[in-house]
């Protein structure tokens, strides 16, 4: 299932999916952000993780791999992204965090180097 938190801010009153009966069969929630393809809308996707923490109660580790591993999964792309692994495209972006759980916890995390395709693309 994918979920776009952004759209539960924006309506209130949207039926909520139920997170505990996906969970007890064992299912994947992908997040996304409502971003469009042609670049349109704000594309954060900690924020996006952050909201799925927030609106739909997911944990913070649904939540971290809703953005990477889930979400690359339900574009068919796990095979190239969305985890590391030998043989993968190398694609991170590096944060100064204590915790993996900061990244969707706080709102003032900022990247510190991203890394495309194994290769550093934009130190900071």
């Amino acid at each position: 299932m994918v979920l776009v938190p952004e759209v539960a801010l924006r309506d209130l009153d949207s039926r909520r999916p139920d997170i505990a009966a996906i969970r007890a069969v064992g299912g994947n929630l992908a997040v996304s952000s409502e971003s469009g393809p042609d670049g349109s809308g704000a594309f954060n996707v900690l924020a996006a993780a952050r909201l799925a923490v927030n609106r739909f109660q997911l944990t913070p580790y649904e939540a971290l791999s809703g953005i990477t591993l889930h979400a690359a999964r339900a574009l068919g792309l796990s095979e190239q992204v969305g985890s590391i692994a030998v043989g993968k495209r190398g694609d991170l972006v590096v944060f100064d965090a204590e915790m993996p759980d900061d990244l969707v916890r706080r709102s003032d995390m900022i990247p510190r180097a991203v890394i495309a395709a194994g290769h550093p693309a934009h130190p900071f």
